[in-house]
């Protein structure tokens, strides 16, 4: 969880904060001669002067390694930031070649059915055509046998005819010597 900013930046309420009326050294443009300031005679106006150059440096100081830390931090941040962009760049390459790898298996088994696809279609088509030629030479050998049996009628009641004759003729000569 990231912290709010006034988390991160809670360490800097400790700076002493100055009002538009105060100078760069931290106190009042103008302020009258208090009582105890008229009786030193001034000296307490050389000792507010060295306190306030000494606020000031520490409030300098503490700035300082205020802005030093927040450099550190925003570099640490970055650093950070920095590896989880290459981590997920990283992540989103391996990803994409993993999908690349998986789109080339799906062509490959695409064109793969496709191939067995055509493949069965020509076969289909061949067998078809088998069927149509087996079908077109059973008609043409059924015609030849309805011819060969016609034909084995006639050479049957022709040869039965002939048969018939030649055994009347067998029997007349037989009875032809048989009465001689």
């Amino acid at each position: 969880m990231v912290p709010r900013m006034r988390d991160r930046l809670g360490h800097l309420d400790d700076f002493q904060r100055f009002s538009g009326t105060e100078t760069s050294f931290g106190r009042g443009a103008y302020r009258p001669m208090d009582r105890e300031r008229a009786e030193t005679g001034g000296e307490t106006d050389f000792l507010d002067l060295g306190r306030n150059y000494k606020d000031m440096a520490d409030t300098i100081a503490k700035a300082a390694n205020t802005i030093n830390e927040l450099v550190k931090r925003s570099q640490a941040l970055r650093a950070d930031a920095e590896a989880a962009i290459s981590a997920a760049r990283a992540e989103a390459q391996s990803e994409k070649e993993r999908a690349d790898k998986l789109q080339a298996t799906l062509d490959a088994a695409l064109a793969e059915r496709s191939r067995i696809v055509q493949d069965q279609e020509r076969r289909i088509r061949e067998l078809h055509a088998d069927k149509q030629e087996v079908a077109d030479q059973l008609e043409k050998v059924t015609a030849d046998l309805d011819l060969a049996n016609q034909w084995l009628e006639y050479l049957t009641s022709h040869v039965h005819s002939q048969l018939s004759d030649t055994i009347k003729k067998a029997e007349l000569v037989v009875r032809n010597r048989n009465a001689a």
